[in-house]
C-alpha cells in the first residue's frame, strides 16, 4: 500500500505528515511525501529583471526541494518507507495525476 501525503510546511502540513507516519505504519505503507510547485510567473520583486526573476525562483525550488527531502527524511529515521517528490503545476490537477501514476 502506499500513501500520498501532500504538504505545503505549514504547521497543518506536519500535523499531516505526523498522521501519515502513525497510519503508515501498522500498514506497512510506504508514504510519498509530495509539495506541488505552481508555476513561476509574473511579479517576482525589484530585482535587475528577468535574470534576477529566475535565480529567485531557482532558490525557492531548490529551499523546497531541501523540505520535502527533510520531510521524507524524517519519515524513514521514524522506520518508514518514504519518498519524496518535488513537481511543477496547478496543485489539484498535478496532485490528482500523480496519484493516478504511483
Amino acid at each position: 500500500m502506499d500513501l500520498l501525503v501532500a504538504t505545503d510546511f505549514s504547521t497543518h502540513g506536519k500535523t499531516v505528515l505526523e498522521a501519515a507516519c502513525k497510519l503508515a505504519r501498522p500498514l506497512g505503507a510506504k508514504v510519498w511525501v509530495i509539495h506541488v510547485v505552481t508555476p513561476p510567473g509574473g511579479f517576482r520583486g525589484y530585482g535587475s529583471g528577468p535574470r534576477a526573476d529566475r535565480a529567485a525562483a531557482a532558490a525557492d525550488i531548490r529551499e523546497e526541494h531541501r523540505l520535502v527531502q527533510e520531510a521524507a527524511e524524517g519519515l524513514r529515521a521514524e522506520g518508514l518507507e518514504a519518498v519524496g517528490l518535488l513537481v511543477e503545476g496547478p496543485p489539484v490537477q498535478t496532485l490528482l495525476d500523480e496519484a493516478a501514476r504511483l
